[in-house]
């Protein structure tokens, strides 16, 4: 009798569970799909992460390759995307630079991310150089003047591609630039990702299956020129990586996604 009480009981409970949740008076607690990936093997080949979420002072490498960047003129810092940025400016010529080092030679591939918020197109503005101007081109990007357009190039000079659109104003970009020299024709050797999309460019000279290397520092928001620097970006720069690789489409929108969810480096 006891046995067959609690039978009856159990389903009874059952029902009203069951009713209560078709009635939509009871709702069981829904699974929370990951915001991010699983795994870390993304970050595989980074050879250095700035965050730039510093107010000053030396910019520091996240990973454990420690290759911290120097601020040069002191550059302060703005909002970009995920917590601060550097605030890199032509006036009083503040930009961040790291002595030369193989880990970022990128001979035959290469990948670096950042997120943007341009202020004017007032002329060239550099987001990243490993180059010396008039003699050197290993490696650059920059918005052109007045068109904004993003520009990618590499050695020799005259070998760039060019986005077909330009930048807007204090809008926050998320920007990709790939080199793969193993990848056959210029639209498969060099690439530009604009908010984890590949963007349509155009582009000038034969991109090479490898570079020549120089033994080049490396300037944020820059080009050098003998010790100084020129052709200044002006606004933030935020969440800057550098890998010894060459990134997937589907990784770059991973990143992307990511970093729009409020996630960075290392997840």
């Amino acid at each position: 009798m006891k046995r067959l009480l609690t039978g009856v009981l159990g389903l009874l409970f059952a029902f009203s569970v069951t009713a209560q949740a078709q009635l939509g008076f009871f709702r069981p607690v829904p699974t929370v799909a990951s915001s991010g990936p699983s795994t870390n093997a993304i970050w595989t080949g980074v050879v250095f992460y700035l965050r730039l979420d510093e107010s000053s002072g030396t910019r520091v490498d996240a990973t454990p390759n420690a290759l911290d960047f120097t601020a040069v003129n002191t550059p302060t810092q703005t909002a970009v995307q995920i917590t601060n940025a550097v605030l890199i400016a032509s006036t009083g010529t503040k930009y961040l630079s790291r002595a030369y080092d193989t880990k970022f030679d990128g001979r035959t591939n290469f990948s670096v991310t950042l997120w943007t918020t341009n202020n004017n197109v007032s002329g060239n503005k550099y987001l990243f150089s490993k180059s010396q101007y008039a003699t050197s081109v290993n490696y650059l990007a920059y918005l052109e003047s007045t068109t904004g357009k993003i520009v990618f190039g590499t050695e020799p000079s005259s070998t760039f591609i060019k986005s077909i659109g330009g930048v807007t104003n204090n809008v926050p970009l998320f920007l990709t630039m790939v080199y793969d020299g193993n990848a056959t024709g210029n639209t498969n050797r060099m690439k530009i990702y604009i908010n984890g999309a590949d963007s349509t460019t155009t582009g000038s000279g034969t991109i090479p299956a490898s570079r020549p290397d120089t033994d080049e520092p490396f300037f944020i928001g820059a080009l050098r020129q003998n010790s100084s620097a020129l052709s200044l970006f002006d606004g933030g720069i935020d969440e800057f990586a550098f890998f010894s690789r060459t990134l997937s489409a589907a990784e770059v929108l991973n990143l992307y996604q990511s970093y729009t969810n409020g996630i960075s480096y290392p997840y």
